[in-house]
């Protein structure tokens, strides 16, 4: 059972604003050390500001969950800056505005692959760490 996230390694990916920055924020006031994940660098380095600006510990990154290889760089980031991965939240999530009618499927594509494959693959690329926690955790949220 967890106990404390106290100097816990935890990567959040969607995690610049929105849902995923409050939970970026839950787990650095908690002190844990958090990896930002957004595919927007200077979004994630913003939050992971405001984030030590509250005293809190966290690291801006910038990686696509639809992509394999930027997945294996983050858990590889998160592992190399904090000793290790306990807790992956694998929060990133998109749905267009606008009417189903409207959407193209190439539109829907992106949908699938952000929200189902971007969570396929920030675990798959985070297990080999997680395993090696005696806290590993994944959490998964709908944005």
């Amino acid at each position: 059972m967890l106990t404390s996230l106290s100097g816990r390694s935890v990567i959040v990916t969607g995690a610049s604003k929105g849902i995923g920055k409050g939970i970026a924020r839950v787990f650095a006031r908690s002190g844990a050390k958090v990896l930002v994940v957004s595919r927007h660098l200077a979004e994630a380095e913003a939050c992971a500001e405001e984030l030590k600006r509250a005293g809190g510990t966290a690291k801006g990154f910038a990686a696509d969950v639809t992509q394999p290889g930027d997945m294996q760089m983050m858990a590889e980031a998160a592992a190399s800056a904090h000793g290790g991965l306990d807790i992956l939240c694998s929060n990133a999530g998109i749905f267009p505005q606008g009417k189903i009618e409207e959407l193209s499927a190439e539109d829907w594509d992106f949908v699938m692959d952000t929200n189902l494959k971007g969570t396929f693959l920030s675990i798959k690329s985070c297990l080999p760490y997680l395993k090696t926690s005696d806290q590993g955790r994944i959490i998964i949220t709908s944005s």
